[in-house]
Formats: structure tokens, C-alpha cells, sequence
């Protein structure tokens, strides 16, 4: 894509791409899902591309972009945050071509959380119930390690971050409450080459993914953020269908930002710290995002 003498580059997989980008002046975005790529790309990146005057905007996809956005709006007015818990509700999610390969590599990743940086955590916690508010209601859930965990502590004081995703999305119902230990087990299995055909093959048939694209995105999607400070706490929510449509037009408006004449941003950034948040989420309605923020101080959207 390019603008003038500006230019952006887009792509799934990033090192290689990112440091092309900076020898070339060009800023770089992509729809990286995990907290260790896009944590491994700012370290080794980072300073590289604020001396070049290139941005770094991984992440900028449906995971990462739309928590990133509504925790901005979450915490306005707070100086500091005490504790940010993001989970994700996906039904009939089918991770299919290169999201199946994907996840398939997340989860043989350790699992992540923020404690004043990115800390990994030893033993995978049970499962746990989180609210999403109706008309979802109280949904099972285990920890995920999202890229949020990098992108939403760039512009939020926050002292702890943890991100989540249902457990009937990555499991049958049967099997929801096995899930942290079905993970580990997965995990281990995709990290040997003696185990990682018939591992895979298990993937498959619990998740229903494969590597052939699926050509229409039948998935309906949840977002819940619980947030607490000293003497605040805030619920926020957002909803939609087609994580994988929706990513196209959020990684397009991230892209365009930058080349806007107005830009000159360098360095790793987030959605929130070159968007308007509100304005953001408040175009994609008319694709059936919707959003909200309850809870003591809240803020009228």
C-alpha cells in the first residue's frame, strides 16, 4: 500500500517482513494472534524502527484491536488500574487454513499473563465462570494468552492483565471442564515430532478446524472486560459475528492511519495510542459491532 512517499506493509507472520519494512521506510502492520510473537517483535524490533521512524502495529486484527480499543474507553479518567480480566466468547468458530496452522503453533506457547511485564505462568488455573452480561450470561472459561497482554499496557498503568477464552469454543461441551488439562496435553504433543501428527489429528476433531480455508465466517463473538481500580470497578462489552470479516476492514483503517499526512508516529504502538477509540468502534456498528460500558463513573457511549 502506498501513499506519496509513504508506505505500509501488511502480513500474518513478522519478523522477516518487519525488519524489510524498516530498511525500507516503510511503517508495518500485521494480524499477529499471540503475545509471545508480538512481545518478541517489539524487543527485537523496537528500537530499530524508532530510529527509522517506522511504526510497529502487530496485533491489528480482531484479536487485540477491539480490547485494546474498548479498555481505553474503560479506564478513562484513571491514573492507574488494579486489574484488567478480558475474556472472549466464540461460537461456531471453526480456525480454519492459516488461523488453524496458527493456533495450532499458540498452543505449544506458554501461557501468559501481565504482572508488570509479561510473566509466564507455571501451572494452566482451572477454569473459572465469567459474567458476559446478558443475554450470554455466566460462560466457562480458561486462561488464553491474547496479544492484549502486550498492546493494552502501553497506554493503561495496569498492574495485572489476564485474557481468556470460553471453553466451548476450544472443547465439546463433554469436555469443557478437561480443558486445561486436554491443553497440556495438546501442548506437550505438538512440541514432539513423534506426537504432533496424532495430536493435530485430535485438534482437528475437538475443534472441527483444518488447514482448508472456510470461505464464510459463521461466527458470532462476545468480548467482556472486567475492570477494577481503587474504588472504581467497570464492566464493558462489546458483540458481533465474523471474526475473520471483521478483521479485514479493522487491519484496512490501521493501515490507512498511517498514511495519513498527519501521522508521525514511530516505534511500537497500539490501536488506542493512534485511533479514536469511540469513533473507532462507533463506525463498525453499521457491521453489528456493538459496545458498552457499565459500572460506577462511567462514561456515556
Amino acid at each position: 500500500m502506498q501513499r506519496g512517499h509513504h508506505r505500509v506493509a501488511t502480513t500474518l507472520k513478522g519478523a522477516p517482513v518487519a525488519r524489510a519494512a524498516i530498511a525500507a521506510g516503510s511503517h508495518y502492520v500485521d494480524i499477529a494472534g499471540d503475545a509471545m510473537g508480538v512481545q518478541t517483535l517489539v524487543a527485537d524490533l523496537g528500537p530499530a524502527a524508532s530510529d527509522a521512524g517506522v511504526a510497529l502495529l502487530p496485533a491489528s486484527a480482531f484479536f487485540s484491536t477491539l480490547s485494546d480499543l474498548l479498555a481505553s474507553l474503560t479506564a478513562h479518567g484513571l491514573e492507574r488500574v488494579d486489574d484488567i480480566d478480558v475474556a472472549y466468547w466464540i461460537d461456531a468458530w471453526r480456525p480454519s487454513g492459516l488461523a488453524y496452522s496458527n493456533f495450532l503453533e499458540l498452543m505449544g506457547q506458554p501461557l501468559l499473563e501481565h504482572r508488570h511485564g509479561l510473566v509466564e505462568v507455571a501451572h494452566m488455573p482451572p477454569t473459572r465462570i465469567v459474567d458476559f452480561l446478558p443475554p450470554i450470561g455466566q460462560r466457562r472459561v480458561v486462561m488464553w494468552p491474547g496479544p492484549e497482554l502486550c498492546t493494552i499496557p502501553r497506554h493503561i498503568d495496569v498492574n495485572r492483565l489476564r485474557t481468556s477464552m470460553t471453553t466451548s469454543t476450544l472443547a465439546p461441551r463433554p469436555l469443557e471442564r478437561l480443558v486445561p488439562q486436554v491443553s497440556r496435553i495438546l501442548s506437550t504433543g505438538l512440541r514432539h515430532t513423534a506426537t504432533a501428527r496424532l495430536t493435530e489429528r485430535t485438534f482437528a476433531w475437538t475443534s472441527g478446524g483444518g488447514h482448508e480455508p472456510i470461505l464464510d465466517d459463521p461466527t458470532r463473538f462476545a468480548i467482556v472486560m472486567h475492570l477494577r481500580s481503587t474504588h472504581v470497578s467497570r464492566i464493558a462489552a462489546l458483540s458481533g459475528t465474523g471474526i475473520y470479516d471483521i478483521t479485514i476492514p479493522i487491519t484496512a483503517r490501521i493501515a490507512a492511519r498511517t498514511l495519513e499526512h498527519d501521522f508521525s508516529h514511530r516505534g511500537p504502538l497500539a490501536a488506542a495510542e493512534i485511533l479514536d477509540p469511540a469513533r473507532f468502534l462507533d463506525n463498525l456498528r453499521d457491521r453489528g459491532i456493538d459496545y458498552r460500558i457499565i459500572g460506577p463513573e462511567s462514561i456515556d457511549t
